[in-house]
């Protein structure tokens, strides 16, 4: 059979596999808060910027409200995402099969492999990022308008989806200043427009946050980067251990060989694209372990850095196949580095279903994507319950009561500047009015919660279990209260 046709049909059956988990698993807590988002349209948001909530509500106002209606854009984006790394493997390396090759790897990891299943900001930011990546090569190569002007679009629409898009310019400024073949491009008025293009698309999210005080820029740097620890070289050992883990640990290695080789054929005259992928990761990374000299680096922060890597990886791969004398040694190698991280891919998409993965309730990610439809049980048990507004003691359960009791008036407190929050509700929900309250496990309602009503009664605790059984392993317990007579929102003081 055709190589080509080989490959579109194994990745068609695992896009098709991919489409199936998204149906049939529960929202994460993150997603439904940005299925809140998607609810409440707005130039911006408090944690990040509003691009994750523009496609998802694209997708919902034609399929409705449905767990993979919500996570089709991502599948989308995973498929363009897959397109481009191709492109950029074939147009690099001048070989379709360093394409593939590429295009497989990227499709063999947990991080991505999770991106196209469950829709967060990192899912159009890893295709915007690809997007830009490609454009830009395009635009050093032929030095088109249009090729700087599109440049410009992908990294503004980035911008949009994270704020760490804006990554990618220290490493294109530093690509552009240290290869001599394209230096004279920084004299030019053609990257500076690009740049400009960027930032008009992105004014939408610097006006937001000068409207409320630059929180959300203040957030997201005092997020990644404030911290007044001093954990000595842990945090970096357990970046590095994420990284080799959301990568598999043979692919992980394989990067840094790959990188290098991209350095040294980057300074050879007319090989400067491999300089671009280079100073597309370098910087980047680099910042990441800095960082991690100084705070906690979740492992899904920097995957979006890698993208050239895979790239490199996919292409000398390739370029070794081809080597006669490598042939042997390299295509064992590479079957089992594929083969290695596709086997924890899959592994970890099955958790849900089968937990084979023996992992303590706590340390078992995969249980937030399921028993949070049994939410709705509430309104089963207490009809009465159905049309009351509620209250929670987070953003992520009220995501999770929005969609699963599909109830538009759902609220937590102690967080002013999210849209969730009971103080942002409009109309706020008058005085004397009951609310259904409601915490999991072992969240408690604060003193200032309490104050707010007359008086709080039990209503129901509803386990969640797997299997579906009371015999099996509890994942959490819902706790359900009826807050009597609703005394309004206390007075606030400036002192």
């Amino acid at each position: 059979m055709n190589l080509y046709v080989l490959s579109l049909s194994a990745f068609l059956i695992i896009t098709a596999f991919r489409l199936f988990f998204a149906a049939s698993l529960n929202l994460t807590p993150d997603e439904a808060y940005y299925w809140v988002w998607s609810e409440h349209p707005a130039l911006s948001y408090f944690d990040h910027p509003p691009m994750v909530s523009y496609l998802i509500k694209s997708s919902t106002w034609l399929f409705g409200n449905h767990p993979w209606s919500v996570r089709l854009p991502a599948l989308l984006m995973g498929v363009g995402s897959t397109l481009l790394v191709y492109a950029l493997g074939r147009e690099i390396f001048k070989s379709k099969n360093a394409g593939l090759l590429s295009a497989a790897i990227l499709n063999s990891l947990l991080i991505f492999s999770a991106g196209m299943v469950i829709i967060t900001p990192d899912t159009p930011q890893m295709f915007f990022w690809l997007l830009t990546l490609y454009f830009s090569c395009l635009a050093v190569h032929e030095n088109k308008t249009a090729h700087w002007i599109l440049t410009g679009a992908s990294l503004g629409f980035g911008l949009l989806s994270k704020y760490t898009m804006i990554l990618f310019l220290p490493g294109f400024f530093l690509f552009l200043l240290l290869t001599p073949q394209v230096r004279q491009t920084l004299f030019s008025w053609k990257p500076w427009t690009a740049l400009l293009m960027a930032l008009l698309i992105f004014t939408p999210v610097i006006l937001w946050n000068y409207q409320h005080d630059w929180i959300s820029f203040l957030f997201q740097l005092r997020h990644g980067t404030d911290s007044r620890e001093s954990p000595g070289l842990r945090y970096l050992f357990e970046f590095l251990g994420s990284q080799a883990g959301i990568f598999s640990p043979l692919i992980f290695a394989g990067f840094f060989w790959a990188l290098w080789k991209g350095f040294k054929i980057g300074r050879k005259k007319e090989l400067y694209p491999f300089a671009l992928l280079f100073w597309s990761v370098f910087p980047v990374f680099g910042f990441f372990i800095y960082e991690s000299l100084h705070t906690k680096i979740e492992a899904n922060w920097a995957g979006f850095a890698q993208s050239g890597s895979i790239i490199l990886l996919g292409g000398f791969l390739n370029q070794r196949i081809r080597d006669r004398d490598e042939y042997s040694r390299i295509i064992p190698l590479t079957v089992v580095m594929i083969s290695l991280s596709l086997i924890l891919t899959v592994l970890v998409h099955l958790q849900p279903y089968f937990k084979w993965i023996p992992l303590s309730v706590e340390r078992d990610r995969t249980n937030d994507l399921i028993g949070w439809d049994k939410l709705s049980s509430i309104k089963t048990r207490f009809p009465d319950t159905a049309s009351l507004p509620v209250l929670t003691t987070s953003h992520t359960l009220v995501g999770e009561a929005s969609f699963y009791l599909q109830n538009p008036s759902v609220y937590q407190w102690g967080a002013p500047h999210r849209i969730t929050d009971l103080t942002q509700a409009n109309p706020l929900p008058a005085r004397g009015s009951t609310f259904l309250l409601m915490t999991y496990d072992d969240d408690r309602f604060s003193d200032e919660v309490k104050a707010l009503f007359s008086r709080i009664t039990p209503l129901a605790d509803i386990p969640v279990y797997y299997p579906k059984q009371n015999s099996g392993q509890l994942i959490r317990t819902y706790h359900f209260f009826k807050g009597d007579h609703f005394l309004g929102l206390p007075l606030r003081t400036n002192g």
